[in-house]
């Protein structure tokens, strides 16, 4: 390889020549966004600077409690020495000093006693991580119902409960399915690589913050830092690879019953939660607000994670059944509903809805056929039902569709109507909804299947065509 050797007077020109050329750009040497300085996390800590308010909501926030090092004030599971039994295998839970232990059945079926690591999530259920060598950080899947007493929880519970758990099968919590290096660690916090070698199938996962903080979002931010801390911050220099847009707001036009966009829509806030609200698989790396389908590839409509009419079934979180919504077409994004700070819901009960849908119109009984203020009034019971996972974890159909007990007739699939009117028949259902003068098209397959004959029904055919799919 040949040496290029430079005397003291051209390294003089180069330098002169870089003074220039940084003048000419307006970036100063050592500036912040010089252009060869990668961006680096820095730590949700150093944003509480300039975004108080924005960082004491984020504190309480589910995304900041989905994993964090067990301590006394972060495990809220009942360690006060207590031994409980699920599949004939005892677990005793007891702390030793500082340190909360379980003793167990492990590995290939030996006792042992191990020490929690980590706290994973904190309600409606607590899990816990134990590293069982070689990197592995295992989830106990005996976990504690962290819910009130009143709604029945204060207690320890196994996740598997109807299923035959052994030291052998996939769901045995020193096994596969239950490793949360390769499953659900890199949703749980910041920046993470799981740095898994395949040699000797170890892990040595790190991340730059434990637990969901900022930079999961926003990007990596010493560059936004640097220039915060140089006054040079601006709506073009934010020091930010990507920005994060506004959602969409939202007017009432006229005499319209529904409200209008006032502005242009954009997908920011799909691509930012949708990597850790979806069931998917990896395309790449994941980059804050890198667009979501090049980062992921959604899982579908298949037999098994979702009924025939797009209802979620399995465990598919909320993504697959949002992009399925009028909502999302129209372009209402998940900013309009959450608090992305907090996580919270921006306005409660119906007042959540209100915010597009006039009550005039739609919050009386007129529209849902219920006492005003009873569950059945409530917006999200009809458009939105629940799905139990986790045995205590309710979570809502975001497909915001209309109850259809007619095509659950044909399609064997839920409604909200008979999932609320426990005992009640899809088609005592389907008969109640054609006397309140529910739409024809909204109830084809109810009429369908009172007789009519699909060719006579022409008013019927493109729905039923899909619904028959």
């Amino acid at each position: 390889m040949q040496r290029i050797i430079l005397s003291s007077d051209s390294l003089g020109i180069i330098f002169v020549f870089f003074l220039l050329a940084s003048a000419f750009t307006g970036i100063n040497a050592g500036s912040p966004t010089q252009a060869d300085q990668p961006a680096a996390f820095v730590g949700s800590g150093q944003c509480t600077q300039c975004h108080a308010d924005i960082y004491a909501a984020w504190q309480q926030s589910d995304h900041r409690k989905a994993m964090q090092s067990a301590d006394k004030n972060t495990v809220l599971g009942d360690f006060s020495d207590v031994t409980v039994s699920f599949h004939g295998i005892e677990t005793r839970l007891f702390q030793q000093g500082n340190e909360f232990k379980v003793s167990t059945i492990g590995q290939n079926g030996k006792p042992g006693v191990f020490t929690i690591q980590y706290t994973f999530g904190h309600y409606p259920l607590q899990q816990y991580l134990i590293d069982i060598g070689k990197g592995h950080l295992q989830a106990l899947n005996v976990a504690w119902d962290s819910r009130s007493k009143e709604q029945g929880g204060q207690r320890w519970y196994h996740l598997q409960a109807d299923e035959d758990i052994d030291p052998e099968h996939p769901f045995f919590w020193t096994r596969h399915f239950q490793n949360s290096n390769s499953r659900c660690i890199e949703c749980h916090n910041t920046n993470v690589s799981k740095n898994y070698n395949p040699e000797n199938m170890s892990y040595a996962s790190a991340w730059s913050e434990i637990g969901v903080g900022c930079e999961s979002c926003h990007g990596p931010a010493s560059q936004h830092l640097a220039l915060a801390t140089a006054e040079q911050l601006g709506p073009e220099n934010t020091g930010f690879k990507r920005q994060q847009m506004p959602a969409l707001a939202w007017a009432f036009r006229g005499d319209d019953d529904i409200a209008s966009p006032t502005g242009i829509r954009n997908d920011s806030h799909i691509d930012t939660c949708g990597g850790c609200h979806s069931r998917r698989g990896i395309n790449s790396d994941h980059e804050p607000l890198a667009a979501y389908h090049d980062q992921y590839r959604l899982a579908l409509l298949d037999q098994g994670l979702y009924f025939a009419d797009g209802q979620i079934d399995d465990e598919v979180f909320v993504l697959g059944s949002f992009l399925q919504s009028k909502m999302h077409a129209k372009g209402v994004t998940c900013a309009n509903c959450h608090d992305v700070h907090s996580g919270k819901l921006i306005a409660q009960g119906n007042a959540l809805c209100a915010q597009c849908h006039k009550p005039a119109r739609f919050d009386t009984a007129e529209h849902h056929h219920h006492p005003a203020g009873s569950d059945g009034a409530q917006c999200v019971n009809c458009h939105m039902p629940e799905r139990l996972y986790m045995s205590v974890d309710l979570r809502r159909d975001h497909s915001f569709a209309i109850p259809d007990p007619g095509l659950s007739l044909r399609a064997d699939t839920p409604n909200a109507c008979t999932t609320c009117h426990q005992g009640k028949t899809d088609r005592w259902a389907s008969n109640t909804l054609l006397e309140w003068g529910a739409s024809d098209q909204q109830n084809a397959w109810a009429l369908i299947n009172q007789g009519l004959e699909r060719q006579d029904a022409l008013i019927f055919k493109e729905y039923a065509r899909y619904a028959s799919v």
